[in-house]
């Protein structure tokens, strides 16, 4: 592993820690910050790179670890948590709460928006429709394509996402903070899936490389149908834990 050197802004309100705790993840998604093993360098190390204290290194790391980035392991050091990014537990969430709560930011690229009047006969049976408004977006966490979204709402709901900038959209928010519509309960499915040229493509992956292929239909309140959500996510940055109970 490289040994780098980075210049942190000792002016900038930011603090010195969180200024660390930014770099760090940047590193880590370029994959350029860690040993065959996922270790990553020690404290002192790190405060070498930085030129900064141990302790704020350590408070960057101890924030990494809560926002479940890295795992710190007594007497071993500091691990990479591969799948750092979904912990799903039965939450209806979308992807940019996801991405924020495990402190990444999220980004959008809309590849393709339109009515829909010929619809497949699965999106036709699940949402009820005989037409629907769709989306498809390239799904970013800190400027990495980690995901493709092909989503399909009712028609009216989709015209009032157009006057909005779409990259920049957080649907689940516009739909409960802007058009009064609570959600109310999602049906899910997870499976996996290869890769085929448009998504290794996409997510600048293999082809054939496994994604993870989720299916998930979304309802409001009243039981009206509000989305038909087809995504696939990489499995390198995606994990599912659900609780179970006896």
């Amino acid at each position: 592993m490289e040994k780098l050197k980075f210049q942190l802004n000792h002016q900038s309100p930011n603090p010195l820690h969180h200024q660390v705790l930014n770099v760090i993840k940047a590193e880590l998604i370029k994959e350029t910050f860690s040993n065959s093993e996922g270790r990553i360098p020690t404290e002192k190390e790190l405060s070498k790179m930085f030129n900064v204290s141990r302790i704020t290194i350590r408070t960057a790391l101890e924030n990494l670890e809560n926002e479940g980035i890295v795992n710190r392991i007594r007497g071993r050091g500091t691990f990479i948590n591969v799948n750092r990014v979904e912990r799903w537990s039965g939450q209806l969430t979308g992807f940019s709460e996801t991405l924020k709560r495990a402190g990444f930011e999220p980004g959008a690229k809309t590849l393709k928006y339109r009515v829909n009047n010929k619809l497949a006969l699965k999106v036709k049976e699940v949402l009820q429709l005989e037409a629907a408004w769709e989306i498809q977006r390239l799904r970013f966490a800190d400027d990495y394509a980690i995901a493709f979204e092909h989503s399909y709402f009712p028609i009216d709901l989709g015209l009032e996402f157009e006057k909005e900038e779409l990259n920049n959209l957080f649907i689940y928010n516009f739909l409960e903070r802007n058009l009064n519509i609570i959600l109310n309960d999602g049906r899910q499915t997870i499976s996996a899936v290869n890769a085929d040229e448009k998504l290794s493509g996409l997510l600048n992956i293999p082809e054939g490389e496994a994604l993870l292929y989720v299916e998930r239909l979304t309802c409001s309140e009243n039981g009206r149908k509000i989305e038909f959500l087809m995504a696939y996510y990489r499995p390198d940055y995606f994990q599912y834990k659900v609780n179970l109970k006896r």
